[in-house]
């Protein structure tokens, strides 16, 4: 081992690594917020709206009442804590402000921290372009508007990390909003390489008429790699009486109609999808939908120590995506495109999920003879 033996430099060394660490650590603010009508007004109480604001603006000039518990500045990655019991509920008022910056916003249980849409009237987390991460732990989260946390940002400069944590969706008094009634949405179309990071979530009670889709996690990938990790999940009791059709797990590539191409890398495990209902149109307890023109369209699906159940859905005219427990599809338009989907399935139950009334666990389709595609399309369900 070499030894420094200059005491000087050792000195020098030991400051500068000091300097580093402290810059590092005040670098970002935590702010407490209050229980009860989440309100934008002046005063002593710091509420949730007020307090994304602020860490928008990276200062504490809108709503001072906002500061800091730590005495830090505003920076990167700063923290929002929610409410403890016995006033753990937020009611909004309005659409919370859309997030700017990147976030965390830390609860103190499923059963403590409630934020509450008050029956559908106003929309949730919703993220604005130029946001590296996103962070929810710890809370539940019911009565939205549209999706409980919706992460389109609908441009090049995307969010880059979603990481969701120990977090009760509840979709009771949920209402569907610009076509979709969704637990989580994320559609990625900046260059690079996204993530979704979920663990021990629970999606329920989604049950609406949606013309777009209901389903407890709605992703996309155009023109980038999105990784995609779901963890001790389960999702429960989604509904569709509209046409657009109901997913447990969405994954899809070329999304907006951009056809463009992507790669998802997804692993699900100790995750249970049950009570997937669409009564006029295509259901799943998991879907892969490539869709590409001009390039290549790749899904990979590890599905492990899992279980889907209950998946209830019908053929609709001009759509010709089947229903099934997993359902694996594609469409390459031009003829050197190529739609890859791959769905390895491993240690999991599918049981009692009909198509058209008819059992119906695993399907895969090659959607180019109805949608006139004339690439390569190859999918792939395998179990071991």
């Amino acid at each position: 081992m070499t030894k420094l033996r200059n005491p000087l430099l050792l000195a020098f060394l030991l400051a500068i690594a000091t300097f580093f660490l402290h810059t590092a650590s005040s670098s970002a603010a935590t702010i407490n917020v209050a229980g009860g009508n989440d309100e934008t007004v002046a005063n002593s109480n710091c509420s949730l709206s007020e307090a994304i604001t602020n860490i928008n603006n990276g200062d504490a000039l809108s709503y001072p009442e906002c500061v800091s518990s730590n005495a830090d500045p505003f920076g990167t990655d700063d923290t929002i804590l929610l409410p403890d019991s016995p006033n753990g509920t937020i009611t909004l008022t309005a659409d919370l402000p859309q997030i700017a910056n990147s976030i965390t916003i830390q609860g103190h249980g499923m059963g403590v921290s409630t934020i509450s849409g008050d029956a559908g009237q106003y929309k949730m987390f919703k993220v604005s372009t130029s946001v590296d991460n996103l962070s929810l732990q710890d809370m539940r989260i019911t009565g939205f508007k549209g999706a409980a946390v919706d992460a389109n940002a609908g441009g090049p400069n995307d969010l880059i990390n979603l990481t969701l944590s120990r977090l009760d969706i509840d979709g009771t008094a949920a209402v569907e909003s610009d076509g979709v009634l969704t637990g989580v949405q994320m559609f990625t179309q900046g260059a690079g390489t996204h993530t979704i990071a979920a663990d021990n979530i629970y999606i329920h009670g989604l049950s609406g008429a949606a013309p777009g889709t209901v389903a407890g996690f709605l992703v996309g990938s155009a023109n980038n790699t999105l990784e995609i990790s779901v963890t001790d999940t389960t999702i429960s009791s989604l509904v569709n009486t509209d046409d657009g059709g109901a997913q447990g797990i969405a994954l899809l590539v070329g999304p907006f109609s951009s056809f463009a191409p992507g790669i998802i890398n997804a692993t699900i495990s100790n995750t249970t999808v049950q009570g997937i209902d669409a009564g006029t149109s295509a259901a799943s307890g998991i879907t892969a939908l490539g869709m590409v023109a001009g390039g290549q369209a790749r899904i990979d699906v590890d599905l492990v120590n899992s279980t889907i159940t209950d998946v209830s859905g019908v053929s609709r005219p001009g759509y010709p995506v089947p229903s099934a427990a997993i359902v694996g599809a594609g469409i390459a338009n031009g003829s050197s495109d190529q739609s890859n989907i791959t769905m390895n399935v491993s240690n999991t139950i599918l049981a009692d999920s009909h198509f058209e009334g008819n059992l119906s666990e695993c399907q895969s389709a090659d959607l180019n003879p109805t949608l006139s595609g004339t690439g390569t399309v190859i999918t792939s369900i395998t179990s071991g």
